[in-house]
């Protein structure tokens, strides 16, 4: 039976400090400093074939990680994973600091990509945020993206402020964070317990879930932003240099605007947006600005100044849908397998990568060949992707994250009120579990 955390002690401990979100947000803020501290050193280091060959290498294994580790999780506590996972970060960061050979250098990165925090993190954010009031559970999530982007940005800038001269230094400085968060690891107490979670039950849960169709169409989605993200990674640089001359600092800084820009999105705007829209016609907003910001680059990617607009909508648009279904995931994954959170955030997370992974080399052999088609593509994909959104929004299925909008809706559909008519007083909270598609937290069978 998994409980939810009451102050006491862990079966297999003394005294622990209790469950914080912000664990979760540490681990994933630690990963990316040092993945990001690498990125502007790596072409300094080895080859620029070996630079694609070991950032390649890296992503493929997230999409292996995510999986083991989310199901892992699930056996054993995220705590003990969280731990687990950061103390292989701390250790895999030192050690690329000694390496420079590429074969070698390869092998660790794709270890430190296995070793990937986001989903085990996600799941631990979602287990403590489940019985929270609707405002902090949301704060909980704009907060991952927040960790997801300062500790890229913060891992680039340093890296560029150090300098391939200091490899060594950039590269031990990064297990600092990582042995950080292990240490916090360890000190803290699990929000749910997965101890008496079977093998069996977990399977369920997992096949209970894939088979949801509104899970399906939020895998569609996670797709869609890994594929956006990747392909902004590798053809805006492409893009930018080849079309337009810009320099490298031009370019750079179009990756700090769009970086910025997300950053405000997440601490200010994201909350405000869900708390009216809910999840998911807060995904389907963003689809339609993915789509639209497409299509513009499409036509208007031979005008310079456009383009410099245009990139950083491009990318908060696809940052904004993969925020909130990170809520998405853990609550389908709460509703209809609730033994197997871990493992269903691992699939999503897998999905995402595959799109991270794949995106890069196919939309700049695209952009070589027809210059508009990869965002052609890219607009048809979010259309595709926002319409089943808004489908399953429209359908009567209960929004995984209600707004003041979802809520109403929901209640014209038993009968309560007619959609254009408030929501009655009495109306229960969106924060319940009981209409965010979640069993209650305490005494979960």
């Amino acid at each position: 039976m998994r409980t939810a955390w009451t102050g006491s002690t862990e079966a297999t401990g003394g005294p622990r400090a209790g469950p914080s979100a912000y664990l979760g947000m540490a681990a994933i803020a630690a990963d990316q400093f040092g993945l990001g501290i690498v990125t502007p050193l790596l072409p300094f280091i080895v080859t620029p074939l070996w630079v694609g060959i070991v950032l390649t290498g890296q992503y493929v294994a997230v999409v292996a990680g995510q999986l083991v580790l989310g199901a892992l999780s699930d056996r054993v506590g995220r705590r003990r994973v969280i731990a687990l996972v950061m103390a292989m970060d701390a250790l895999l960061f030192a050690l690329t600091a000694f390496l420079t050979a590429e074969p070698a250098l390869l092998a660790v990165r794709v270890a430190v990509g296995f070793f990937a925090p986001i989903s085990l993190s996600i799941s631990w954010v979602a287990d403590v945020s489940a019985t929270k009031p609707p405002d902090i559970y949301r704060r909980n999530f704009a907060h991952v993206g927040l960790a997801f982007n300062l500790g890229s940005l913060l891992g680039a800038a340093c890296g560029g402020l150090l300098g391939p001269g200091r490899w060594l230094v950039a590269n031990l400085l990064s297990a600092a964070p990582c042995a950080l968060t292990c240490a916090w690891a360890l000190a803290s107490s699990e929000p749910i317990s997965a101890l008496a979670q079977g093998a069996s039950a977990a399977v369920r849960g997992v096949r209970e879930t894939l088979a949801a169709f509104p899970f399906r169409v939020a895998c569609a989605q996670y797709f869609m932003s890994g594929a956006i993200l990747g392909s902004f990674y590798s053809l805006a640089p492409v893009l930018l240099a080849r079309s337009h001359g810009a320099p490298a600092g031009a370019i750079a800084a179009v990756s700090l605007a769009s970086a910025a820009w997300n950053i405000l999105n997440n601490l200010l705007a994201i909350r405000p947006i869900l708390a009216y829209l809910g999840a998911l016609r807060a995904v389907a907003l963003a689809s339609a600005v993915a789509a639209v910001s497409n299509a513009a680059l499409a036509v208007a990617q031979r005008d310079r100044i456009a383009t410099f607009a245009l990139y950083p909508l491009y990318y908060v648009s696809a940052a904004l849908a993969l925020t909130v279904l990170n809520m998405m995931s853990s609550a389908y994954a709460a509703r209809f397998g609730e033994n197997a959170v871990g493992t269903v955030n691992g699939i999503a997370r897998a999905i995402f990568s595959s799109g991270f992974g794949v995106a890069p080399a196919v939309s700049v052999a695209l952009w070589q060949w027809l210059p508009w088609s990869p965002f052609v593509l890219g607009a048809v994909g979010w259309v595709v992707a926002g319409s089943l959104t808004l489908y399953v929004a429209r359908s009567g299925d209960p929004d995984p994250v209600p707004g003041k909008l979802s809520a109403r809706r929901e209640a014209a559909l038993m009968g309560c009120v007619s959609p254009g008519a408030a929501a009655p007083a009495h109306a229960p909270p969106p924060a319940d579990d009981a209409t965010r598609g979640r069993a209650p937290a305490v005494a979960r069978a």
